[in-house]
């Protein structure tokens, strides 16, 4: 057989093939070429050719195998299949081993230097290969001359590294078929192509739901609306893509907790069979839970805990008509042995009974007055601030976020939502001091808390995220634009030892002992009521105020407070 520089590879090897035009291609480069493949007479899947059969007809590598060694039974499940090894054989194994017992051995690969199951086993030029090292060896790609990790998947077989062949596999997904990408997708261009690790990036392409809307989007298919998405089956995958289009200003910022809420109350009502109670209970939910959230000036965009109680309501009140259509009777039947009943057992009813009351949709009731909710759960006042001084002055304790999160609760019974949704902006340095607005006033923070809080935000998003981030939120999440979950941050919290409920109603209890109830509901963002309530509750339980303010001071013209900070050895 003659020997040429194959056209496709570069290399001297044997001519398998000759070109129209005379160049040469070599018995790996012909196999590689999918023109070259025939469907296989054993197997029916068009493969690359391994042998034929006496009629001619093609054989698969697989297919040939089955066809040229015949079953012998597994030596550890007795059944009949074609062996992988055999005893006996050059393998020195001892035992017949078909493809669901055999494992490869595990060596030391003599690329990479890990121990892995051995793809290519060594021979007297080439040592021991792991699978990726011989289906990526480290060598200069082709396209951008990079030493690393390569793999031969252009035409001719040419090296090129992963992040050359993500940007291939990414522009073939967002160019248009005019050659051209939409310019609101190119921030989600260059964030993809800026993952750390490429293998991330082309994982993302090949199996995540967001990445084929992104091909449809790109194309055409979909339109670049929030409608759009809404309409696709829900997932991480989608709330991901639309966090990404919107940090790159692809989308519109929305409120996502609302239009969640809006969606559910949506899906819940056209579930209720009967058209009297579907109107019903699209009015309550439209005109009062909704528009009581859309129209909550002081807070524009919903908590998590706000939009899961609107939820809780909706879902009771469509309970409850079911239960009254299904004994036969409807709303305006209810008498007050019924409304005390279920205020006793379901409280949740109380906002849609009271929205049927003042609509008059309910008649002769009275609803017995609301008693709010007294705290129960006060922890430890020596163990919470043992906690404080360990997060203060212990930097092995945990993160610089964690313990900044941590003494705000501690110290300042600051709620974990509220510490999750600070931004930049809520910090300001003034004169040497680092000031955090929490509320209407300012709060000073003392040295060591204000040397935590310089150092934030400290964890910020990977991979593809991280391009479209900014440094707005103090705690950022995984999405670019969005801060760090509560529930997350609680839990995080609670592995500290940080129970957020009694610790906060630890540190309002004993604040409430040593300042005036104005003055910790401007500083800390409560109601007035409820620090005037907190107030009496600790001159009733302390006896003794037990910190006292150091200085009152004024900060143009917002007053703040500075108080007394604990130790390394106080309060012990």
């Amino acid at each position: 057989m003659s020997r040429a520089v194959c056209a496709f590879c570069g290399q001297d090897k044997p001519v398998r093939q000759r070109m129209p035009d005379g160049r040469a291609r070599c018995r790996n480069c012909f196999h590689q070429d999918p023109a070259t493949w025939e469907p296989c007479g054993g197997c029916g899947q068009t493969k690359r050719v391994n042998a034929r059969a006496a009629d001619g007809t093609a054989r698969c590598t697989n297919c040939y195998r089955k066809s040229t060694q015949p079953k012998l039974p597994c030596d550890r499940r007795g059944k009949l299949v074609h062996p992988i090894v055999r005893a006996g054989g050059r393998g020195g194994h001892t035992e017949n081993l078909g493809p669901c017992c055999y494992r490869g051995e595990s060596r030391r690969c003599g690329g990479c230097g890990r121990t892995r199951r051995v793809r290519v086993k060594a021979t007297a030029t080439s040592p021991d290969l792991c699978g990726t090292c011989h289906q990526a060896a480290i060598t200069a790609c082709t396209r951008c001359g990079t030493v690393t990790r390569c793999r031969g998947t252009t035409t001719g077989r040419h090296a090129i590294c992963w992040r050359c062949h993500l940007t291939d596999r990414l522009d073939a997904l967002l160019v248009q078929p005019d050659g051209t990408i939409l310019p609101a997708l190119q921030p989600i261009r260059t964030a993809v192509l800026s993952v750390d690790n490429p293998a991330t990036g082309l994982g993302w392409l090949g199996r995540s739901r967001g990445a084929t809307l992104l091909a449809q989007l790109a194309s055409g298919q979909l339109p670049l609306t929030h409608d759009a998405l809404d309409r696709q089956p829900p997932g991480k995958s989608v709330e991901h893509l639309r966090r990404m289009l919107v940090a790159a200003d692809a989308l519109p910022e929305r409120n996502e907790h609302l239009a969640r809420l809006e969606a559910f109350a949506k899906r819940t009502i056209e579930a209720i069979e009967d058209p009297k109670d579907r109107r019903l209970l699209r009015s309550y939910a439209t005109w009062h839970v909704i528009h009581r959230i859309r129209n909550d000036r002081p807070r524009p965009a919903i908590w998590p805990a706000a939009g899961y109680r609107a939820r809780h309501e909706i879902t009771a009140a469509a309970r409850l008509l079911a239960d009254i259509r299904q004994q036969g009777r409807s709303l305006d039947t209810l008498c007050q042995p019924d409304i005390d009943a279920l205020l006793t057992s379901r409280d949740i009813l109380r906002s849609f009974l009271s929205w049927a009351d003042s609509h008059r949709l309910i008649t002769g009731i009275q609803l017995p007055k609301h008693q709010p909710r007294q705290p129960l759960h006060f922890a430890d006042d020596q163990h919470r601030w043992n906690l404080a001084r360990t997060l203060l002055h212990d930097d092995s304790a945990a993160t610089i976020s964690d313990r900044f999160a941590g003494l705000l609760v501690l110290l300042y019974a600051q709620p974990v939502a509220r510490i999750a949704r600070l931004t930049t902006g809520h910090l300001r340095h003034v004169g040497g001091t680092t000031m955090l607005d929490v509320g209407t006033d300012a709060l000073q923070l003392p040295s060591p808390l204000a040397g935590l809080a310089a150092s934030l935000p400290e964890r910020r998003p990977v991979g593809m995220a991280r391009t479209l981030y900014t440094d707005h939120w103090l705690f950022p999440g995984r999405h670019p634009d969005r801060p760090a979950d509560s529930a997350t941050l609680m839990r995080r919290l609670n592995a500290l030892g940080i129970y957020a409920r009694s610790n906060r109603n630890a540190a309002m209890l004993q604040l409430a002992a040593e300042l005036p109830a104005v003055v910790i509901a401007d500083l800390l963002g409560v109601h007035t009521g409820t620090a005037t309530k907190m107030g009496a509750r600790s001159q009733r339980q302390l006896g003794h105020l037990r910190r006292r303010p150091q200085s009152m001071k004024t900060c143009n013209g917002r007053s703040t407070v500075l108080v007394a900070w604990p130790g390394p050895g106080e309060r012990s």
